[in-house]
């Protein structure tokens, strides 16, 4: 809890729903930050592409200068060195601003949470920063359709990014509340209702 509002960590699984998740929790007063957006911001700054051309070489760059991250994923999620030191450039100064918005936010009076939505929470221990964790569950056939919509077909890039990724199980044994995402955004947002009403009584 920071100024007395309770901090809520997502957790889940590439596509079953976590944005989403973070997204209804917003609709109902809470300040999401989403880890996500604040990494690919990060990417256009000359600092990181400085950073990042002297590890990973000028390839991962398009004709405009800027970070091919389809060439990037493919560069690194083969490599668990390269996972490392990619995670090294970018992930201090994307929990930095993370930390930045944790303090402005928790200074609003109409915010009611805050909702983290980092993809790796519990693998750099920020689930331990949280009042309350929750996880999203989704089947994997579900998942795996989302993602391919999503990516146009290049889940595979997901598949590689999970193998460096806590497992689903011990992810949901870490969790205080279960939303289950396996229909419609309606049925999403009735769960993420009652789980928040839970929270902040």
């Amino acid at each position: 809890m920071v100024n007395g509002k309770k901090i809520i960590g997502i957790l889940g699984a590439v596509g079953s729903g976590k944005s989403t998740a973070a997204r209804l929790f917003g609709e109902l007063g809470c300040a999401v930050i989403d880890a996500d957006r604040i990494a690919h911001a990060m990417l256009d700054t000359e600092e990181v592409k400085q950073e990042l051309a002297a590890e990973f070489g000028n390839g991962i760059f398009d004709e405009q200068g800027e970070v091919d991250r389809k060439s990037l994923g493919d560069k690194v999620f083969n490599d668990p060195q390269k996972v490392q030191a990619i995670n090294a450039i970018i992930h201090p100064r994307v929990m930095e601003e993370v930390e930045t918005r944790i303090a402005d936010r928790s200074r609003k009076e109409e915010v009611r949470a805050i909702v983290l939505d980092i993809p790796l929470l519990a693998e750099v221990g920020w689930h331990e920063r949280c009042d309350s964790l929750v996880f999203v569950k989704c089947d994997e056939k579900i998942r795996r359709d989302r993602t391919h919509k999503r990516h146009g077909g290049r889940d595979i890039e997901a598949k590689k990014r999970e193998k460096f990724q806590i497992s689903l199980d011990k992810k949901a044994k870490i969790a205080d509340y279960i939303l289950v995402n396996n229909s419609e955004v309606s049925a999403l947002a009735d769960q993420v209702q009652r789980v928040f009403t839970g929270i902040i009584n």
